[in-house]
């Protein structure tokens, strides 16, 4: 659990190095062109192919709810560091009942982004390979990225299925992390499945390649 958490943090230093690298460098550059909102798939693809637009949307859609279950986790994190844990409270608790819908909450979204991830994925390789005019105009790095976010939701998806507590053992984790203690880490109340590692490092790799991949949307958007 340590050296994942070792992982984890070189992970974010890398992406954050880049990122604010590639800020710095676009804010430099003039203008070119308008921006174009990246939570959903341009109009155009609606208009001229309905397949490749709706598992764009889902594969997309599912990535946003990846983000705001993130966010749930860190604010539930951090409640935790002020003393209102949900490792200590009695049963019939106020904040104990307050956890259980809290982990309800984040456990739903898991479930729901998970399987429209995985739709979205599987609409987005086979309308890019049964397509005759997608799949000249795909490049393996469009169909790498597309597996290797699909690789996410699967491993988010079996995780949950092989374990109910799922959301309760991604908040220790998150705990561990941000509080910076190798004795936290090392004796933290979870316990996390080998799918789970499996997903977590995938997330990491993942969260390395975006600055160097074809993915600039995710900071460039706000400067183009």
């Amino acid at each position: 659990m340590f050296l994942l958490f070792i992982f984890t943090y070189i992970s974010v230093l890398i992406f954050l190095a880049i990122v604010i690298y590639k800020f710095v460098k676009i804010s430099k550059a003039p203008v070119h062109q308008e921006m174009v909102p990246g939570i959903l798939p341009r109009k155009g693809n609606l208009e001229h192919n309905k397949e490749l637009w709706q598992g764009s949307f889902l594969f997309r859609f599912a990535m946003y709810l990846f983000m705001g279950n993130f966010a749930l986790l860190i604010i539930g994190t951090i409640l935790e560091i002020t003393g209102i844990s949900p490792f200590v409270f009695h049963a019939n608790s106020f904040w104990a009942s307050f956890w259980s819908i809290y982990r309800t909450i984040i456990d739903v979204i898991i479930w729901v982004a998970s399987i429209l991830g995985i739709l979205g994925t599987i609409m987005l390789l086979l309308t890019r390979t049964a397509n005759k005019n997608q799949s000249l105009y795909g490049s393996p790095s469009h169909y790498f990225n597309i597996i290797l976010i699909g690789a996410i939701y699967v491993t988010a998806l079996w995780w949950r299925l092989v374990d109910a507590d799922m959301a309760r053992n991604l908040m220790g984790f998150y705990l561990g992390l941000m509080t910076f203690s190798k004795n936290i880490a090392m004796n933290l109340p979870v316990n996390i499945p080998a799918i789970g590692y499996v997903h977590i490092n995938i997330s990491l790799l993942f969260i390395i390649y975006i600055p160097f991949s074809q993915m600039p949307h995710f900071y460039a958007k706000y400067f183009n």
